[in-house]
């Protein structure tokens, strides 16, 4: 699925019409919402064409970065600023590689950092790497936000991290 601004729009004023007869102001509320995350996300995907960053919307419920092709998924049936949230997130992984490029460091690369138990790594150093480069990367995530001039609810952002960084500390307590 391709990020299509007008058509996503198109599709959050339709939503609007809809909710809007049951109550004005809620429908409001979420049609703003909508469309400043649309518009965020706009310019993210701009920033990620200008880094060669690729960027797939899937119907899986995930987000996640591949290093090695450089591309990002996002689930493409998320709310709008779940959306946002999650691909300024796995841009904030590309950034933390490519400052560790920078460096010149040599990075242990752990195999895919999945939540499912058999992929996770052994050694309890390695999972709080793991941990700390998601910090990391939602630290790097909100300063591209900034310098791209998007709006962030900071409240909705935080809940939002701290559930993913829940299920973080889930999969690295077994």
């Amino acid at each position: 699925m391709q990020f299509d601004a007008e058509l996503w729009r198109f599709r959050a004023r339709e939503r609007h019409n809809k909710l809007s007869k049951k109550s004005r102001w809620k429908a409001n509320v979420r049609l703003h919402r909508d469309l400043s995350a649309i518009g965020g996300i706009e310019r993210v995907v701009e920033w990620c064409n200008q880094h060669q960053v690729g960027l797939i919307f899937t119907k899986v419920q995930l987000a996640q970065y591949d290093r090695t092709t450089k591309i990002i998924s996002v689930s493409g049936d998320a709310a709008y600023e779940t959306q946002l949230f999650s691909l300024l997130h796995e841009c904030g992984h590309h950034l933390h590689d490519k400052s560790l490029l920078k460096k010149k460091r040599i990075r242990n690369v752990i195999a895919e950092k999945k939540v499912e138990q058999d992929k996770r790594p052994t050694k309890l150093t390695d999972r709080v790497d793991v941990i700390a480069e998601e910090f990391e990367a939602w630290t790097r995530g909100r300063k591209l936000a900034e310098r791209l001039g998007i709006y962030i609810n900071d409240a909705r952002c935080k809940a939002d991290m701290s559930w993913c960084l829940i299920r973080y500390f889930k999969w690295s307590s077994y």
